[in-house]
């Protein structure tokens, strides 16, 4: 084998190993991706929860308001008093669980987006029984 030859083994050995080491890299920082979004899935489900408290009546208005409604089509969609619904529906718009939307002097409510895809809705729904 000649020097030059033994030179480009050696090259394309270090490659190989530069290589590996990315693609350990790479795996790590894939593991550390996903822990971060499972901590702050798990952080967003508590904080929620806190929102929520023991107040069924809250965990009812958040599932039924998947689009925006107003005051009154959630109070017939969960036969609630009006000052229930709008109490209920501003603390949680207030603390970042719904999304408020005013037309006039009408208000409409949705949950927010960030609520959605972290596995709240099947809590809520064993929670309220439904």
């Amino acid at each position: 084998m000649t020097d030059e030859e033994d030179k480009l083994e050696k090259i394309d050995d270090k490659l190989d190993s530069i290589q590996r080491d990315v693609n350990d890299m790479q795996g790590d920082v894939r593991i550390q991706t996903t822990m971060l979004k499972e901590t702050s899935k798990s952080n967003l489900k508590n904080r929620i929860r806190n929102v929520f408290g023991s107040s069924d009546r809250k965990r009812q208005i958040w599932y039924v308001v998947k689009d925006f409604m107003s005051i009154e089509e959630i109070i017939d969609e969960t036969d609630f008093p009006q000052g229930t619904v709008t109490r209920y529906t501003r603390e949680m718009a207030e603390s970042g669980v719904l999304d408020r939307r005013k037309n006039g002097n009408e208000r409409y409510y949705r949950r927010n987006e960030i609520t959605e895809g972290i596995g709240m809705e099947q809590e809520v729904e064993e929670d309220i029984g439904l």
